[in-house]
């Protein structure tokens, strides 16, 4: 999560500064070379979920642990009886998180464009799962409820890498831009206009794998269409003009 925010930090600082930043073509392209490169560096987030998808376990082991040399107590407090025993039987508690989390790393290994298909099959599985609690079984709610606790966040990691990595190729957009404004005196009309002049093709929506949404004007208008897939709705990334919101 802490490599997202840099990145949405850093393509913030290059939306707001891209009319300034480089004066030649040449320079464009180094930069954009090294935004690709940047972008790649991270992790991806299919590999942050399936390190998460360890924790509960490492968890279980930890506590287990610390029961047997008598030192649960002190660090957990009373709760920890409860605990222990919800999360006692691991192999059960390793289907469970195989459940939870497979389908997510899965499809998250693929372009956002399809995975996030997954999105509502996989919280309509999650809620149903932790539907079924019952004081009947007290082991069983209380691992269920932990792991409630600790899963329902596991879609916050994937919209924030997609707009942390949305941001970056944005800005790598608004940049050529602004280079193009700067050599020709005046803007581009389309993105296929300026692709040809750039000699490479500019990044996509990574949305739903379309081009950016572009508008001429003075400035153009350059944006991401959001999650909903329409244009002009509060969920839009905006990169040209900075700072502007988008409008139903």
């Amino acid at each position: 999560m802490k490599s997202c925010i840099i990145r949405e930090i850093a393509a913030v600082g290059l939306l707001e500064n891209s009319a300034k930043l480089f004066a030649t073509k040449a320079e464009l392209v180094s930069a954009l070379a090294e935004i690709t490169r940047l972008d790649k560096s991270f992790v991806p987030v299919a590999h942050i979920l399936a390190f998460d998808k360890m924790m509960p376990l490492a968890f279980a082991r930890q506590i287990a642990s610390d029961v047997a040399s008598g030192s649960a107590l002190k660090k957990y407090g009373r709760e920890v009886t409860a605990v222990t025993r919800a999360l006692a039987d691991q192999t059960t508690l390793a289907a469970e998180l195989d459940q939870i989390y497979d389908p997510l790393i899965i499809e998250f290994a693929q372009p956002y464009f399809i995975a996030q298909r997954e999105y509502n099959p996989w919280q309509k599985r999650h809620d149903s799962m932790f539907s079924e609690l019952s004081f009947l079984f007290p082991e069983k709610s209380m691992r269920y409820f932990i792991l409630e606790d600790y899963t329902g966040i596991l879609p916050f990691y994937t919209l924030i890498d997609v707009k942390a990595r949305q941001l970056m190729q944005g800005a790598a957009a608004a940049m050529a831009i602004n280079v193009y404004k700067a050599e020709n005196a005046s803007w581009p009309a389309t993105l296929p206009e300026l692709e040809k002049w750039l000699g490479q093709p500019l990044p996509k929506d990574l949305i739903r794998n379309n081009p950016m949404l572009f508008k001429p004007g003075n400035p153009p208008y350059l944006a991401s269409i959001g999650r909903d897939g329409r244009a002009n709705t509060a969920d839009d990334l905006v990169f040209m003009p900075f700072g502007k919101k988008a409008k139903e």
